[in-house]
Order: C-alpha cells, then sequence, then structure tokens
C-alpha cells in the first residue's frame, strides 16, 4: 500500500541542504515530497512533528512541486512566504506549516516513493523478405 503515510520516506539520520535532500531522494526513492492534497499535509505535517523542520519538494519558481507540478492550497506558516532573507527559494515544513527559507540550511527531509513498478518481457517474433543485417532495415525496426 503506497498511500497516505507509507508514500513518505523520511530522512533523518542527516542533515543536508534542499538540493543535497533532493539528490538523495531521486538517487534512492523518487523524489522530495510533494504534497498534492489536504491528506498528504496532513501526514507530512505529523511525521514534521517527530522529525523537527524538514525539507519538502516545493521550490520558487512561481512556487512549484520538485516533480513540476504546480503549488496550489499550500498550508503556509502565518506571514510566510515572505521571502525575509531575500534567497528564500525553497519550503520547509516547521512546527507542521511550510516556510520558505535559504536553500542552503541544513535540515532533515522527506522523500516520496511510489509503488515498484512491474516489468513485463514482451518476445517478438520478426518475420521479413529482407535481411536483418541490412542497415535499412535495422533503421526501420528501431524506428517503430
Amino acid at each position: 500500500n503506497f498511500t497516505g503515510p507509507s508514500k513518505f520516506i523520511a530522512g533523518t539520520d542527516f542533515l543536508r541542504t534542499w538540493f543535497g535532500a533532493r539528490k538523495y531522494c531521486r538517487q534512492y526513492h523518487t523524489d522530495l515530497a510533494s504534497s498534492l492534497n489536504s491528506t498528504d499535509d496532513n501526514y507530512l505535517q505529523l511525521l514534521s512533528a517527530s522529525h523537527g523542520d524538514s525539507w519538502i519538494g516545493l521550490y520558487r519558481d512561481t512556487w512549484k512541486w520538485a516533480d513540476g507540478s504546480n503549488a496550489t492550497n499550500v498550508p503556509w506558516a502565518p506571514g510566510k512566504p515572505n521571502n525575509a532573507v531575500g534567497n528564500a527559494n525553497c519550503a520547509s515544513l516547521k512546527g507542521g506549516l511550510f516556510s520558505d527559507e535559504s536553500c542552503t540550511n541544513l535540515h532533515s527531509f522527506f522523500c516520496y516513493t511510489s509503488s515498484p513498478m512491474r516489468g513485463q518481457i514482451i518476445r517478438l517474433q520478426v518475420m521479413s523478405d529482407g535481411s536483418l543485417l541490412d542497415s535499412a532495415v535495422q533503421s526501420s525496426v528501431l524506428a517503430q
């Protein structure tokens, strides 16, 4: 079951910058956590209560999630985002609410994971009057 809290993995054994956390999440999971609905917001807020200030996959480009989707209905802390330091381009969870801050600060983080992919092997038998060693035939096969 990859819904609710099981789709979020906390990276709390070490602190990283936002970019370091994103790199780690992309290497070992899927990406930094995106909160696409109020249920996700609630789970992340509960997780952050036990893990402290934590990076999530929200960044300033008219505020988007790490997966490129637009951020709407974000539960910002009062007065946030305010870009108070002039380079507060990344978002973290602080006390269960979203806050903008410098991407170079060090925090725990939450990765998003998706359900395992199922692989499928397909065997094809190609019948042709031409030779598969012919470069034109190979190009035609590869183009499809």
